[in-house]
This record gives structure tokens, C-alpha cells and sequence, in this order.
């Protein structure tokens, strides 16, 4: 995602970075915000953002036979 320059015409939000045409007489009021550079938009590959999510048992188990034969296998 690339930053955009955001200003307001006439009370309208506008993206700037674009050079719209300005109609005669508008003012542009510019609000410069920095960006948080504390948070990351991703985590680290390893990294727990959530609660952890448990298999169950049951899952993990060997198929049976019926199961075997279901699966063509």
C-alpha cells in the first residue's frame, strides 16, 4: 500500500498525490499525520498474534478401515 498526500476541497477529502483539478476561488487545507511506525502491518513468521489453536485428538488419529476404504486407499 503506498502513502497517499490527502487534502480537503470544499470540505471533501481528495487525494492530492493525484492533482486534481481545482476549481477557481478553492482553498486546500493540508493535515500532515505521521504514521505510527510502532505497530507492524504483519506479523513476524513465528510470531503469535492470537489465541493458540488446538487439534483435536481425534484428528490426529490413524483412519480406519472403513475410513481406508472410503478414500479409495
Amino acid at each position: 500500500m503506498t502513502n497517499s498526500v490527502l487534502g480537503t476541497i470544499d470540505g471533501d477529502i481528495v487525494r492530492l498525490d493525484k492533482r486534481p483539478p481545482l476549481p477557481s476561488g478553492c482553498r486546500v487545507e493540508l493535515t500532515i499525520q505521521p504514521l505510527d511506525s510502532s505497530k507492524r502491518s504483519r506479523a513476524k513468521v513465528g510470531e503469535t498474534i492470537g489465541p493458540a489453536f488446538e487439534v483435536p485428538d481425534e484428528a490426529l488419529a490413524p483412519l480406519t478401515d472403513d475410513e481406508l476404504r472410503d478414500w479409495g486407499l
